[in-house]
């Protein structure tokens, strides 16, 4: 009787205090989420304090109500025992007033067999104050100051040569995790199941320019081949996770495919690689937040970082081909499907002068003079919006 007049309550004050209508429908939704188990009481608490206008006693009194509610969920009380090491690498630059959030939410997971390798890729803004006042005595936390800006693609190839760990984290300066168990349930699953190259749960989107958040996971069975995934890459559901903070990376098979000397390392570099040399599990929970704002590094992409991240990606497809008996013309839809994405993005979201665009059709050319016969035209139209962008802006 006591659950269901706590339900009660907590419903009636949920309609008291949200009387926006789709705020009201969007904060059920995610408090069913929770209960459900796929997002965890600090997203909820995310939430409430950022995206529904709740006075402090008003979010103070339903966050009390859903304590005790979920208090009477099953929990997990497995121990796990903590020999295995997981690194987690984050490239910054010049963004200090969000690293502290995405520092913090790392050494706040409950597994505590950690690294956190920091590295300054020659931030001008004081990130080198911040962390050492912030953090200097903290042996899980390593700073390393890049001394001329590489970009996040080299940052990350010197971040991985760093690493001691068992398991690999690359993360955003700006992204931070809701899901304080996440570390832990990921340690359990790996144990549970063989030939896991990545476990990856759902993202938060927080867009802070249109103050508004979103959903997104992976829409793929609990255990997918790496196989399947990779020839079918980017068609219908096989799409990748928009970041790679939610993944956690077998460094064991990651390793198979070199990763330390690559040209570049992104997101989608990394789960190609991890794709090749095992099978994902991809979970329905949210674990972490990716925020937009703007200055993201992705939205400001140098034609030099984006060349760099092509010759890296050609590198994996040939070795698809030549090391994992991949077919050949399935590579080459997968390459399409690549710069079909990419290219649009980069042409859209980046400032491209005509010295860029000039290089980009040059790389296309040598590389991918298919595509670029097929989509010349298209390519250029999205060029003309770019510049007529900027002049409009400007």
């Amino acid at each position: 009787m006591f659950i269901t007049e706590k339900i009660d309550n907590f419903n009636n004050l949920l309609n008291d205090y949200i009387k926006d209508l789709p705020t009201l429908y969007k904060t059920v939704n995610f408090f069913q989420n929770s209960l459900d188990g796929n997002l965890s009481l600090d997203g909820i608490k995310f939430y409430l304090k950022n995206y529904t206008g709740l006075s402090e006693n008003q979010y103070n009194t339903l966050l009390g109500y859903f304590e005790e509610i979920l208090s009477f969920m099953p929990k997990d009380n497995t121990i796990l025992d903590e020999n295995k090491l997981i690194s987690v690498v984050i490239p910054t630059y010049n963004q200090k007033k969000f690293l502290q959030e995405a520092i913090d939410s790392v050494l706040s997971q409950s597994y505590k067999n950690i690294e956190l390798i920091i590295i300054d890729d020659a931030s001008t803004d004081g990130t080198e104050e911040i962390v050492k006042s912030k953090y200097g005595d903290n042996n899980k936390v390593f700073y390393y100051k890049n001394s001329t800006n590489l970009g996040t693609g080299k940052t990350i190839v010197k971040g991985y040569n760093l690493i001691n760990g068992d398991f690999f984290v690359v993360m955003g300066h700006d992204d931070f995790y809701i899901d304080m168990d996440f570390f832990k349930n990921a340690l359990k699953l790996y144990r549970e199941h063989e030939n896991i190259s990545f476990i990856c749960g759902g993202v938060l989107i927080s867009n802070i320019k249109y103050h508004s958040l979103e959903k997104s996971k992976v829409n793929l069975p609990f255990i997918t081949s790496g196989k399947k995934y990779f020839e079918n890459l980017f068609l219908n559901q096989y799409q990748l996770p928009n970041c790679s903070i939610p993944t956690i990376f077998n460094k064991k098979l990651l390793d198979k495919t070199r990763p330390g000397n690559s040209i570049s390392l992104d997101d989608v570099e990394l789960y190609m690689k991890a794709l090749l040399t095992g099978n994902a599990i991809i979970l329905n929970n949210f674990v972490s937040v990716y925020r937009i704002h703007g200055n993201n590094s992705s939205f400001n992409y140098p034609i030099s970082a984006l060349l760099n991240s092509f010759d890296s990606r050609l590198e994996i497809l040939h070795s698809a081909i030549d090391d994992y008996n991949i077919d050949k013309n399935v590579v080459k839809k997968v390459h399409s499907r690549l710069l079909n994405i990419s290219i649009p993005w980069y042409l859209t979201s980046s400032k491209v002068s005509t010295e860029d665009y000039r290089l980009l059709i040059n790389w296309l050319n040598s590389n991918a003079s298919d595509y670029l016969s097929d989509n010349i035209n298209y390519l250029n139209i999205l060029y003309i919006n770019n510049i007529l962008q900027k002049k409009h802006s400007s």
